[in-house]
């Protein structure tokens, strides 16, 4: 990350700081003028709320995605699988939690909604949640007195109010729901991304026939079925390429390319970088 392309401020756990109050697992802002790097992540116990302030996130959630811009707000679920669309994360100024309402909230309502996991919220915010967030990121900052009190009450405000939002349906920004055949199609992508299916044997799925699959497949998703199949395999070869013990032979096998040469042609479209660029220069940051 360099100068001001790029500025991360996060506290989480994991990276030691272990002083944030009960229920609070990270609080964090993020500014970047570039791309950077976003890979398919699952958080077990902890729902990510996360905010744009500027720019637009491509987001992917199994086998939804949606573009969440300005003063819109994502609510992922424990246990939900979610990446940037091509493991990257466009230019944006953002701010997220991750958080374990349960341990923060006693009983009431907003506690009720996220117990009953509501999945991939997204609906507008405003700018309250920037200012609230930054009044936090004070208290952990500055640590006055009193501060992992006044910090867990900040918390459990921003929760209660983002829960009062969404009641009021302000505007709910759900991620585009495919057609049955569609949705059809993708499951049996989803399904087979590790084996040798082939890509009409896929779209039999869809009970259609091909001309009217393909043509409603690219409509509601915005992709053809080959562009689609090709890029589930190319996210699943991103997080594969992380992991020294396959060689870019081996996963270029492993996902069904007819070469290691066309993989890392499809590989280098999709996602900018060559195999052994994205080896070399994103692996640590899984660690």
């Amino acid at each position: 990350m360099r100068g001001e392309h790029v500025r991360r401020l996060a506290f989480e756990r994991c990276s030691g700081a272990d002083d944030l109050p009960d229920g609070i697992e990270l609080i964090g802002r993020y500014y970047s003028r570039e791309a950077t790097f976003l890979p398919r992540h699952v958080h077990e116990n902890a729902f990510e709320i996360c905010y744009i302030h500027q720019g637009v996130m491509r987001y992917r959630l199994d086998d939804r995605q949606a573009d969440i811009g300005p003063g819109e707000v994502h609510l992922c679920r424990p246990g939900e699988w979610h990446a940037g669309i091509n493991n990257r994360l466009e230019p944006c100024l953002l701010y997220w939690f991750e958080v374990i309402p349960e341990r923060l909230l006693n009983s009431g309502d907003c506690l009720e909604f996220f117990k009953g996991n509501p999945v991939g919220k997204f609906f507008l915010g405003g700018e309250w949640f920037r200012d609230a967030t930054e009044e936090i990121l004070a208290e952990y900052i500055d640590k006055p007195v009193d501060w992992q009190a006044s910090m867990h009450h900040l918390v459990c405000r921003l929760l209660i109010r983002l829960y009062r939002v969404w009641k009021e349906g302000k505007k709910d920004l759900a991620v585009p729901s495919y057609s049955a055949p569609v949705r059809q199609v993708i499951n049996a992508m989803l399904g087979h991304v590790r084996n040798s299916a082939t890509l009409p044997e896929l779209l039999e799925a869809g009970g259609l026939c091909r001309s009217t699959i393909h043509e409603r497949f690219r409509r509601e998703t915005g992709y053809s079925p080959n562009d689609y199949w090709l890029r589930l395999r190319v996210d699943l070869a991103a997080e594969m390429l992380l992991d020294r013990n396959f060689s870019i032979t081996e996963v270029a096998y492993r996902l069904n390319f007819s070469s290691s040469q066309y993989f890392s042609t499809v590989f280098k479209k999709i996602t900018g970088y060559s195999p052994h660029y994205w080896r070399r220069h994103f692996q640590y940051r899984m660690k």
